[in-house]
């Protein structure tokens, strides 16, 4: 059974740059991101990425544009779908 979770729908309202990195304990695929070959690589990419540890997947996501003006609530600047699929979950 695949069991997908669109990671915080987003992240929106930030500056061009911004990232932030999630632990996702149990998960197994990103269906987007350039995969790393490991924590710190993923750790100093510039990009959205993605890192397979033995028991979770590390995903970095990146902003890459700036915000469009007038600004929009609902307006994702980065996003990633990930997945426990592979791992038993």
């Amino acid at each position: 059974m695949k069991i997908t979770l669109n990671c915080i729908d987003g992240i929106t309202l930030v500056n061009q740059g911004t990232w932030v990195v999630f632990e996702l304990p149990g998960f197994a695929n990103a269906a987007s991101g350039k995969e790393q070959a490991s924590l710190d690589a993923l750790r100093s990419a510039n990009e959205t990425s993605r890192f397979q540890s033995s028991d979770a997947l590390w995903v970095k996501l990146v902003v890459a544009d700036p915000p469009v003006m007038p600004i929009r609530p609902l307006g994702i600047q980065a996003s990633v779908t990930v997945s426990r699929e592979e791992l038993g979950g």
